[in-house]
């Protein structure tokens, strides 16, 4: 029973992170504002994979790493609050595609830092639509089968200032 594994926590960490959206208006996939490839799929997990960090050298075996690796920067990532959120800057970014806030719930192998996380899987749990994007509400609550607040995504709440 040595290969046995048990978790360090039961459920979901949450954190807050920004997606950029790579769809149409009425197919509004969301994406990594900073990795183009990672897409965020709508009603099921989304895996982080290997970025190609030289430094990704924590391997279970020859073919499968573990993500993320203790020893690189591999994985997805989360704000540990809305505000540390907001000081990284992303979701107040100039952009050609619309950006958005939002929560997500990280299981599996999820690793704390500095602001936040890194994990294997992560799924979206609540999103923030500025106003100026409103017509993208009903399309993501729809898509992504999650709550979508329609709110200034720039600037803290009051109840959360």
């Amino acid at each position: 029973m040595d290969d046995v594994v048990v978790p360090d926590r039961i459920g979901e960490v949450v954190g807050w992170r920004a997606w950029k959206v790579i769809g149409e208006q009425r197919f509004p996939l969301l994406a990594s504002v900073t990795h183009a490839g990672t897409v965020w799929h709508p009603d099921r997990w989304t895996f982080a994979t290997c970025n190609g960090d030289a430094r990704c050298t924590n391997r279970e075996s020859a073919w499968l790493e573990v993500i993320p690796g203790t020893t690189c920067s591999c994985g997805l990532y989360a704000a540990a609050s809305r505000e540390q959120l907001m000081h990284l800057g992303y979701a107040s970014q100039r952009r050609t595609q619309p950006v958005f806030i939002g929560q997500v719930g990280f299981a599996g192998k999820v690793i704390p830092g500095s602001q936040g996380w890194r994990a294997e899987k992560g799924r979206i749990v609540r999103l923030y639509v500025p106003h100026v994007h409103w017509r993208y509400v009903d399309p993501l609550r729809e898509l992504y089968r999650v709550d979508v607040v329609l709110e200034n995504t720039t600037k803290m709440p009051k109840e959360l200032s």
